[in-house]
């Protein structure tokens, strides 16, 4: 007999994939920037970081206060941290994949560059903080574009992968900023840490767009799979 074809679909003008392929688009667009924080200095781009590292002296304790002042002088530096670049901020910014040849580099150099506690070698020991997972994050939602096209359900496992990894990426830049606070106690609160909130909200923003994708497509398989047996079933007893 003749089978009957429902589908769930058939009296909305559009498909949800469509929508589905718009929020991963601007999932991978906001990690890609992620990726992109403190490498070159587009203000975009270099407020991107995810730790900020800087001395201060105005210390409520004057014996640490003048110690910290012997020891610094007039040192006014920053550095900001992202997943691939670092930018060191003083009476200027210059921003570079390689610290290395950025603390070498003529700009931080005229700029007075002074880095008396060796706030560079903290940042060396803190680093990596596990780029791989949002980078496999991107692959896997990006190659779920042309996927879903042909193998819905091939797509929604590497959608579900990418968000389980886009999950792992908040997961580790939550512990990352919540273990900055060690940082302040160990140097007498000469060394100020701050976490990078607004990479965090950016990754937020991607992990709950990529979930929000898995769970609808998931979602519409299941009901679409529930509706086509209903329909066998249905054109069987006709």
């Amino acid at each position: 007999m003749a089978r009957l074809n429902y589908s769930i679909f058939r009296f909305i003008p559009f498909h949800p994939r469509y929508l589905f392929w718009v929020i991963i688009i601007v999932a991978v667009i906001l990690m890609s920037l992620l990726t992109g924080g403190c490498t070159n200095n587009i203000p975009a781009i270099k407020s991107l970081f995810l730790v900020q590292l800087e001395y201060d002296t105005g210390i409520s304790n004057n014996t640490i206060a003048k110690a910290a002042t012997l020891v610094l002088g007039e040192s006014d530096l920053k550095i900001k941290v992202g997943f691939f670049g670092t930018c060191i901020v003083g009476n200027t910014t210059e921003c570079s994949t390689d610290i290395n040849s950025l603390i070498n580099s003529t700009a931080v150099q005229a700029a007075g560059f002074e880095d008396s506690l060796g706030m560079l070698d903290l940042v060396h020991s803190y680093l990596p903080i596990y780029p791989q997972f949002i980078i496999i994050s991107i692959l896997l939602a990006f190659l779920s574009l042309p996927i879903s096209y042909f193998w819905t359900h091939v797509a929604t496992y590497f959608q579900c992968l990418a968000a389980m990894f886009a999950g792992l990426e908040v997961f580790v830049l939550h512990i990352e900023i919540s273990s900055l606070s060690m940082i302040d106690e160990v140097s007498f609160g000469v060394l100020q840490a701050k976490g990078g909130f607004a990479a965090l909200v950016v990754q937020w923003f991607a992990f709950i767009g990529l979930l929000v994708v898995f769970a609808g497509n998931w979602l519409i398989m299941r009901m679409e799979q529930r509706i086509m047996r209903f329909g066998e079933k249905l054109g069987d007893a006709v």
